[in-house]
């Protein structure tokens, strides 16, 4: 895996973290 590849799956996953804790803190189960 390339290092631009590994850069960008990190900005996916914190992006996805920070996207579900919103969810949770405004979302229904809020």
């Amino acid at each position: 895996m390339s290092a631009s590849a590994q850069k960008a799956k990190g900005w996916l996953v914190g992006i996805a973290v920070l996207c579900g804790i919103w969810l949770i803190q405004n979302g229904p189960g809020g």
